[in-house]
């Protein structure tokens, strides 16, 4: 789409002001191969020079590379440079690609259009790990639009899984996660991008591979992943239904990616118990979500980790949600740099709520003294389900940690 939008804006090839106009309106929705063979031709030009410069390590081309294309609005004409060997020398002229994604997908278009299936098949399993080809081949996957394709790229995806012991439903429970080394994990998130671009909701191939790796849990820690990289990795394990245990810790998440997990966990029912997020520069907005989806009855989630730099606002959302009667939540572990008394007070109040399941609580914050007297009150109400608490507060005194664990002997008060 966007391509397009540039190419009508700035083509001043051969086609009036006019003649652009009238495609726009009835070509902007339409395939590239369904426009006339005049600009067929034009872009399949442009594939080949952009391929050239793709495998060559070139984003700069000379005049005579484009003849005939310069005023095409997909190229840049830089300043005229002299020749290396003369400064009296003829200035020569250099073209570019108005944006390196302009270049990237006119290289996946002439990989799709020149090559036959295996061709593409083997070009894509000797490239995948490749920085360079990697945005062109999602480019691909998204040219080639189709299911039956699709294996193209499953079969690429990495079938490692190792066990791991962790906490549902306050039982040690052996899973198998996927996928296992960091090298599988980081071929794992390309597949997934590739195959987002096809966003094929029925796909039975992937399906199938699926439950041949046969992994109940999910471990993406430390990857850098982007917002755009966790909503391709979420969209993969749609097909995913036996995964108990996802962790996404330690990431660039942020609060477009927060959304993502939001979007994953209430779509649909899911059997998903445990869910790590620490560590990914998250905002109260963030919070805001996760304690939404809490709310929701397709939810299931017991266990969740959220260690960032939340306030009062996110307290006071996760406690609202502890006394939904759809939050299941038995674990909590929050970290709010910014957590004051007022947000202890939230959850204390929680916690005495009839609603609230929750038997393990970890939170960290600026508390004072008066935050512990607070929870100390409450886990004393009939209806406090709590067995553990890890409660560190900055300016406690050592009196108050001395009468914190005289009346509530499961608190670590630090």
């Amino acid at each position: 789409m966007i391509v397009k939008m540039v190419f009508f804006k700035h083509n001043r090839e051969s086609l009036s002001l006019e003649e652009l106009e009238k495609l726009k309106k009835t070509q902007m929705y339409e395939p590239l191969e369904n426009f006339p063979e005049e600009l067929q031709k034009v872009f399949f030009r442009l594939g080949e020079i952009a391929f050239k410069g793709i495998k060559e390590g070139r984003l700069l081309f000379e005049s005579s590379e484009v003849s005939g294309l310069e005023e095409c609005g997909l190229l840049h004409q830089l300043p005229d440079v002299q020749t290396r060997r003369s400064l009296s020398g003829t200035p020569k002229s250099q073209f570019c690609f108005t944006h390196l994604t302009v270049q990237e997908f006119f290289a996946a278009k002439h990989l799709v259009d020149t090559e036959a299936r295996e061709g593409i098949e083997r070009f894509v399993c000797n490239h995948i790990n490749d920085g360079t080809w990697q945005v062109i081949l999602q480019f691909v996957a998204g040219l080639l639009k189709s299911s039956s394709s699709s294996h193209i790229f499953i079969n690429l995806l990495p079938k490692s899984t190792t066990k791991r012991t962790c906490y549902l439903s306050s039982e040690p429970k052996t899973l198998t996660s996927w996928p296992a080394t960091e090298e599988d994990k980081r071929l794992a998130v390309q597949v997934c991008k590739c195959l987002y671009e096809i966003n094929d909701e029925k796909q039975p191939v992937l399906q199938n591979k699926i439950e041949k790796i046969k992994f109940n849990a999910v471990e993406f820690s430390y990857g850098g992943l982007s917002p755009m990289d966790v909503a391709a990795v979420l969209h993969f394990l749609e097909d995913a239904e036996e995964v108990l245990y996802i962790d996404l810790s330690l990431n660039k998440l942020g609060d477009l990616g927060a959304n993502e997990v939001k979007k994953f966990i209430v779509n649909r029912e899911r059997k998903l118990k445990r869910l790590e997020l620490s560590g990914n520069n998250f905002s109260d907005n963030a919070a805001k979500n996760f304690a939404a989806a809490l709310k929701r009855s397709s939810c299931k989630l017991e266990s969740l980790f959220l260690l960032d730099n939340f306030t009062d606002n996110a307290a006071k959302d996760f406690a609202a949600a502890l006394t939904h009667s759809n939050c299941k939540l038995e674990s909590l572990y929050l970290l709010g740099k910014n957590f004051t008394d007022n947000g202890v007070k939230d959850f204390a109040a929680a916690v005495m709520h009839s609603n609230c399941k929750l038997e393990s609580l970890v939170l960290f914050g600026n508390f004072t003294d008066n935050a512990a007297k607070d929870f100390a009150a409450a886990l004393k109400h009939s209806n406090s389900k709590l067995e553990s608490l890890h409660f560190s507060g900055k300016y406690f005194t050592e009196t108050q940690r001395r009468i914190s664990l005289q009346h509530l002997s499961t608190v670590i008060v630090n």
